[in-house]
């Protein structure tokens, strides 16, 4: 014990190097030196889960003048119920010791040697550093940060009316709670995939579960390691998964990969169904789609919704409410997401969901990879790029380089579009614009609503007279076509489908070109 001044002043001076010591004998001596106490340590009780064992530890240091102290404000050690002798006594304060180094004529504190000791057994302290060091590379505190042990960030608790039975997954409520230094994803929520035999005894516990998960630095900022996240219950540890599509935000590109895989089985929105969209004669139910917030992004190019259904399969799933859960099967490839296909899942039925693609590009998030975009529009940014949507913690978005994880656009935007010719739209306040790939708003957001870029134009919308009414714009902003049209589709090989609306509400599809004129497009068809 180092109860007494005497004692203290004792280490202090065996840690001093004499006079006539080399530093080679001195350096070796300290490291010699068996392990000593040098302070106190307190169980957090509010921190301590006994499942997982992880508990963070207050430590009132000894003042050994002579010893630099560890510069750490989080300290935790594993003491699981199985490798636990006898109880815990949170108001107890326990031994703390270490062994030694030296570096010239200073001391300090060997890291990977403190424990604390409790009921007569030594148990390893783990220090939490969250602060670059001096001579530190950004390199070696990614590395530092990364090989953290898991720590607690949150809790979360399961809700039966959460669970879905079709796909044995369920969205769990969480709270985070992380340190002060961590940085926060911002995703949709988490869930977790469980058959429904366990689901159903967790439930009937109702209790919060500590949710614990790795730290990884985004941008010299540190952020919870998405897919690190885990739960423990009845000593086994559960994954728990995110509705996030951003691949920043995983370590592990594995993980990422896997983490899309199973959002797979979590709902992306609702198809109604109508009697009336029915067709006999080809057996297929157009339906309509009500998105949730997390996937419109990745189908809002989509349109057309139908399934292939017999008559007497149709009038039965009608009959049993009418409105079921689609779900969405992501593709990736190299650093693109995109969607590869939709199934409705029913009570009794898993039915591919058909659809049209409006633009001949995927909806992606991460696009152009490695690819010279507009050489001709953009000579300065005539290089390989590695985009990939990013959203901030504030929710809004920008772009950032996958590869190297540097924010090339600010993330300041409500919404922000893929890159097509150049130009990406973008929302501010509720207005549609664009911007360019060095992120500035070459056409100021003013519209209701815009679409892509396709042959140089792109399709825009206003309200006259409380009616959307669309338009085109081309690349410098200029307004080509005037806004008169109820619904405006993409521009190909100078061509475009428009509809007109005309007298009692009746409407018109017709064809016109890139300077508005109307043209009999079968008759092209034909000519070619």
């Amino acid at each position: 014990m180092m109860d007494s001044k005497f004692e203290i002043n004792k280490l202090q001076e065996q840690l001093k190097r004499d006079p006539f010591e080399k530093y080679e004998e001195y350096e070796i001596r300290i490291r010699n030196v068996k392990s000593v106490i040098v302070g106190k340590g307190t169980l957090e009780e509010e921190s301590y889960d006994k499942d997982y064992g992880f508990c963070y530890i207050k430590i009132e240091w000894y003042g050994i003048n002579s010893v630099e102290k560890v510069k750490s404000e989080y300290f935790f050690c594993m003491i699981s119920k199985r490798n636990l002798n006898g109880d815990v006594d949170f108001n107890n304060k326990y031994d703390v010791s270490c062994k030694f180094v030296s570096i010239g004529e200073k001391v300090y504190i060997d890291n990977e040697s403190l424990n604390i000791s409790i009921n007569g057994e030594n148990y390893k302290i783990y220090c939490v550093n969250l602060y670059r060091q001096a001579f530190e590379s950004n390199e070696e505190f990614k590395t530092r940060i990364t090989n953290i042990k898991h720590i607690p960030i949150g809790r979360v608790k399961f809700n039966k009316n959460n669970y879905d039975i079709k796909t044995y997954s369920g969205i769990v409520g969480n709270e985070w709670n992380v340190i002060k230094e961590v940085r926060i994803p911002k995703i949709y929520s988490l869930f977790t995939a469980i058959d429904n035999v366990a689901i159903k005894e967790i439930c009937k516990v109702d209790v919060e579960y500590v949710l614990y998960g790795k730290l990884m630095l985004i941008d010299k900022a540190i952020s919870i390691d998405m897919g690190s996240l885990f739960i423990m219950i009845n000593n086994k540890s559960v994954p728990i998964y995110s509705i996030c599509l951003n691949s920043m935000y995983f370590y592990d590109v594995n993980k990422f990969k896997n983490n899309i895989e199973h959002i797979s089985m979590i709902s992306a929105g609702k198809v109604r169904m109508n009697p009336s969209k029915y067709d006999f004669e080809s057996s297929t139910f157009l339906v309509d789609v009500i998105w949730k917030k997390w996937a419109a992004p990745f189908v809002n190019d989509l349109c057309s919704f139908s399934i292939s259904i017999s008559k007497e399969d149709a009038s039965i799933l009608y009959k049993g409410g009418g409105v079921y859960d689609v779900y969405i099967n992501f593709e990736i490839q190299e650093d693109k997401i995109s969607v590869d296909s939709i199934n409705v899942i029913t009570f009794s039925k898993n039915i591919k969901l058909e659809y049209e693609v409006q633009s001949s590009e995927s909806v992606s998030q991460v696009i152009d990879n490695g690819v010279q975009i507009q050489n001709d529009l953009n000579q300065d940014m005539n290089m390989e790029f590695n985009l990939m949507r990013y959203i901030s913690d504030k929710g809004k978005y920008g772009y950032m380089d996958s590869s190297k994880r540097k924010i090339l656009i600010e993330p300041k935007y409500d919404y922000i579009g893929s890159f097509y010719e150049g130009l990406a739209r973008v929302n501010i306040n509720g207005s549609w614009g664009f911007i360019n790939l060095n992120g500035d708003i070459v056409i100021e957001p003013k519209f209701s609503m815009v679409k892509d870029f396709h042959d140089g134009l792109a399709a825009f919308s206003l309200k006259k007279f409380g009616t959307k009414r669309w338009g085109y714009v081309n690349l410098s902003g200029k307004i080509v076509i005037e806004a008169k049209y109820s619904e405006a589709g993409d521009f190909y090989n100078g061509v475009a489908s428009v509809r007109l609306q005309g007298i009692f509400a009746s409407k018109k599809n017709i064809y016109i070109s890139s300077d508005g004129k109307i043209v009999n497009y079968k008759q092209m068809l034909s000519v070619k």
